[in-house]
This record gives structure tokens, C-alpha cells and sequence, in this order.
């Protein structure tokens, strides 16, 4: 019996997503075999089972005995005091997970989703090869194809016959195992999530296999993994494939951003006959999820392109249901990338549906949540500069949408995106959307500049209160570049107002009040003589 590795993440303190730390062990597990530790692997794995036999497998109680262990081994470290050999293991099974959590990006720790590349660069200081502990983990083929015993009779003789540290990883659209060998150490291990099987022949990884995928005909993401560079091959299987097969494979592709394979299935779809074509076309994960949001969260930017492309020339869909890709909570996938700020993600999106007819344009840009907040209400709220710069470029250029309640991005609660920006203090973000919406003509500017909230509350009262003395100055300078609105209205704070942030202690804030608008001598212009 295996240890919950999620309720030990949990018991340590980790954050964890317990619908997927596959992908985490999956790669911690292939660096091992590529820098030849994975001895030392499977050995921490088996000192967990230890303790948990040795606890008649009641997890709670093994967990709760290693936890504690961990935490005086790791006391008696920071005091620079000796450790014995257990207490190393035991340091030892920290580190692994600080890996696990790295490679499965929880709450995007290294900005790009989940991102092997990103991660192996991050553990690859020295780019020695020779030096296994350093090994950086390169790609070297790609493969989509559906699980049959071929393709695993095939990955095993690869690694059987392989003299070198071998893996392979394979992915479905909801799960990931790893499998290969050191080479220092030959026997082949499968590992699947808290389970590690030694492999003796292909016929126990064709079992191991279905059963890590429970037993379905699944499309797989097979991605062989070395320490020598090689120029990457890539191909995915196109013969014999039912409307399922095809569906599957298209959320595959979308998932890891294979271009020529996602023209080759939507195709393929678009050939086949009395079938439901829209069901295929969304390519949804178990869990209801369309493959172009997954493709989105992963910043597949051709691949976006490709598919967007691909359903433009479909009758009889719903075009409007695949471009918002909705996840199950009715997120729209706009949404999720203004969220997070990727911004290249954001340009082809927008410039791919800026070519579709009879579909409503302005739902899809609004981006909104089933709560009713827009993307770029969470993108100002955020922070994420680029991201706010590039939809606001991208909305520019198109006609019949209404570009005053976009630009507006308010909440369901009328609060406008401006007003977070500002009660934020992103200075940055308060600059960019202001010379943003400098270029719009036929929009009503003083009142995306006011940001007021329903009851009147302005966001420059807001970064006030607060006491973001950047923001303050990001917001008036900014102000002043604009010809033709009422800067009196949008920049006069009371004396009341002034005496209140002052006894709240923003003193910067007040002074860059003050100061920024005393350089504009703005005297004239009718404002109180007490902001000079």
C-alpha cells in the first residue's frame, strides 16, 4: 500500500490541487531517471511504505510520525546541528516535494502553467551534462497516438534496449505517468502518482498502463525524455480513427499544442457524417473543460490560431459556444487569460474572432464570469500591464461593439476595472489604460477617467485612502495628456478628504496630490487654492 503523497503535501503545508499533483511526481520522477537517481527514488518511496506498514497502513497515523520527524530534522538544520542518515532521508523527501510542487506550477509559481521546460531550466543551474546531479532533461520525440498494447510494446523495447537514462512520459487529457530507467540502475519502474511498479516484461507495462489510465481507450501525449539534445521528432496517428478517437486526440493536441495535428483532426471531424460535430469540436476533458480553454491556460498561441482558423469554416455549429470556451463553472477562457496575463494569448484570440460573422462579439470580449465580471475587470484588478495594453489595441479595430461598457469592465456591483486598478495602486496599470483609451474616439472618456463606483466613490479617493502615492502620480499626469475632459472634476479631492488620509498616516500620498498637480499649474484652471 502506497502513502497519500497529497495528504503529506497537505500536513506539511503545501498547497494542493488534488485533481492533479500527477503531473509534479510524473517529472520529479523522470529527473531522477535522467540524472541517475533513481534508486535513491524509489528508495525514499519504499521508506514511506515502511512507515506506513509499520502503522498496520493507517495514513493518518504514518503521515502524522513522518510529518513530525520532518520537522525536527528540519529544526535541527537551521540550528546546524549533525543530522544521521534517516534525518537526511528525511530532508531529503522535503526537497522532493519542493519539486513536485514546482514542476506541477500550483498557483502558477513559474509564470506559464504547467511547463516542463520552464521547470527543468529552473533545476538546471549548471548545464554541465556531464554532471548528473545538474542534468538539464531534454525532449527528444513526440508522439500522439490512442493506448494500444503496439504503442506499449514499442516504448518498451526502447527503454529495454536503451544503454542510456531513458523516459518516457504519457499523458491523457486528465492524468499523467512516467516510466523509464537509469542508467546505473536498469531496472524499469512505471510511476503513477504514490505508486511505483518494477517493469519485467511488456506485457506487465501494457497492464500497469491500462490500469493507470482505468482501462479505457485513452489518446496519449507519449514524450520520450534523455540528457543528449536531439533535434525533436514529432508525429501523431491519423489512420483508423473513429469520431471518439478524433476527439480525444483534438483535446490532446489543443492540450500540448500540436498545430499540424489539430488541422489534421478538425479535418478529419469535419469529414465525418451524421455525427454530432459540435461535441467533437469542443474536445472536452472529463471534467467538462473545452480544449481550446486548456490550450489557452497552456499559451499555445498557434494552436489557438489553428483552431479558431479550423472552425471558421464550419456549417451549422455553434461557433459562438467553441469561442467562448467555457469552463465548467461557466468561465469563459478570455477570461482566464486576462486573468493571468498572457498576453500574446490575448492578441490571437482577439484578432481570430475579429473575422467571424453572426456571432455576438461584444459577450465574447466582455469575458465575463457567471458573477458578471468581466476579464478586464480582473486584469486591471491584477495588475498585468501587457495583457491590459494588448486587449485594449485589440478592441480598437473592431466596429459594432459597444466600447464604452467594455473599456468600462465594470462588476456586477458597478464597480469599474479603472477603480481596482487605482484602490490597487498598480501605477503601471493606471498609465497604460489611460493612454489606452487616449486613442478611442466616440467614447465618453470623463466617465472611464472618473471611475467612480455606484456610490460615487472615485478610485483616485480610493489610491488616497490607501496610500499609493505612485498610482496617485501615474493617475494625474496621465490625466493631464488628455485634451478635451473636465480635469477640475476628475482631480479635485476636498479639504476633508485630504485631512482624512492624512490622519490615516499616507503623508506621501497627500504630498504626490499635492506636488503632481502644482507642476501642471493648474491654478487657473479653477482648482481649490489649497492644492497648491
Amino acid at each position: 500500500m502506497a502513502i497519500d503523497l497529497l495528504k503529506l503535501q497537505e500536513k506539511l503545508g503545501y498547497g494542493v490541487n488534488t485533481g492533479g499533483m500527477c503531473y509534479g511526481i510524473a517529472y520529479m520522477a523522470i529527473q531522477a531517471i535522467i540524472r541517475d537517481d533513481l534508486e535513491t527514488y524509489i528508495s525514499r518511496i519504499k521508506y514511506l511504505e515502511k512507515t506506513l506498514l509499520q502503522h498496520n497502513n493507517n495514513q493518518d497515523d504514518a503521515i502524522d510520525e513522518i510529518v513530525e520527524k520532518i520537522n525536527v530534522a528540519y529544526e535541527k538544520r537551521k540550528n546546524k546541528q549533525n543530522l544521521d542518515s534517516e534525518e537526511i532521508k528525511l530532508l531529503d523527501i522535503l526537497n522532493w516535494l519542493d519539486g513536485v510542487q514546482i514542476y506541477h506550477n500550483y498557483k502558477n509559481l513559474l509564470f506559464g502553467g504547467q511547463n516542463y521546460e520552464i521547470a527543468t531550466n529552473f533545476f538546471s543551474a549548471n548545464t554541465n551534462q556531464k554532471e548528473k546531479e545538474n542534468r538539464k532533461i531534454f525532449v527528444i520525440a513526440k508522439e500522439l497516438n490512442m493506448l494500444t498494447k503496439e504503442l506499449i510494446n514499442d516504448i518498451f523495447d526502447k527503454i529495454d534496449n536503451s544503454k542510456d537514462s531513458i523516459a518516457f512520459s504519457l499523458s491523457s487529457s486528465n492524468h499523467i505517468i512516467s516510466i523509464g530507467k537509469s542508467s546505473n540502475y536498469m531496472p524499469i519502474y512505471l510511476i503513477n502518482h504514490d505508486i511505483h511498479k518494477l517493469i519485467t516484461s511488456s506485457r506487465s507495462l501494457y497492464s500497469e498502463v491500462l490500469c493507470a489510465f482505468n482501462y479505457s481507450k485513452e489518446a496519449l501525449n507519449i514524450m520520450t525524455h534523455s540528457y543528449q539534445e536531439e533535434n525533436i521528432s514529432v508525429k501523431y496517428v491519423t489512420n483508423n480513427l473513429d469520431k471518439d478517437d478524433l476527439c480525444k486526440l483534438l483535446c490532446i493536441a489543443l492540450q500540448n499544442g500540436y498545430v499540424e495535428a489539430i488541422k489534421v483532426y478538425i479535418e478529419g471531424i469535419s469529414n465525418l457524417a451524421g455525427i454530432n460535430k459540435q461535441e467533437l469540436l469542443a474536445a472536452k476533458k472529463q471534467n467538462g473543460t473545452p480544449g481550446l480553454c486548456i490550450a489557452f491556460y497552456n499559451r499555445h498561441v498557434e494552436a489557438i490560431k489553428v483552431y479558431i482558423e479550423g472552425i471558421s469554416n464550419f456549417d451549422g455549429i455553434n461557433k459562438q459556444e467553441l469561442l467562448a470556451a467555457e469552463m465548467p463553472d461557466g468561465t469563459p477562457g478570455l477570461f482566464m487569460v486576462l486573468q493571468y496575463g498572457y498576453s500574446e494569448t490575448i492578441k490571437v484570440y482577439i484578432e481570430g474572432i475579429s473575422n467571424f460573422d453572426g456571432i455576438n462579439k461584444q459577450e465574447l470580449l466582455a469575458a465575463k464570469r457567471s458573477n458578471g465580471t468581466p476579464g478586464l475587470f480582473t486584469a486591471l484588478q491584477n495588475g498585468h500591464v501587457e495583457a491590459i495594453k494588448v486587449y485594449i489595441e485589440g478592441i480598437s479595430n473592431f466596429d459594432g461593439i459597444n466600447k464604452q461598457e467594455l473599456l468600462a469592465a465594470k462588476r456586477s456591483n458597478g464597480t469599474p476595472g479603472l477603480y481596482m486598478a487605482l484602490h490597487e495602486g498598480h501605477s503601471e496599470t493606471i498609465k497604460v489604460y489611460i493612454e489606452g483609451i487616449s486613442k478611442f474616439a466616440g467614447i465618453d472618456k470623463q466617465e472611464l477617467l472618473a471611475a467612480k463606483r455606484s456610490n460615487g466613490t472615485s478610485g483616485l479617493y480610493m489610491a488616497l485612502q490607501n496610500g499609493h502615492s505612485e498610482a496617485i502620480k501615474a493617475y494625474i499626469e496621465a490625466i493631464f495628456n488628455l485634451p478635451g475632459i473636465n480635469r477640475r472634476e476628475l482631480l479635485t479631492l476636498t479639504k476633508t478628504e485630504l485631512d482624512i488620509a492624512l490622519q490615516q498616516g499616507h503623508l506621501e500620498a497627500v504630498k504626490a496630490y499635492k506636488e503632481t498637480i502644482s507642476k501642471f499649474k493648474i491654478l487657473s484652471n479653477g482648482l481649490p487654492g489649497f492644492l497648491l
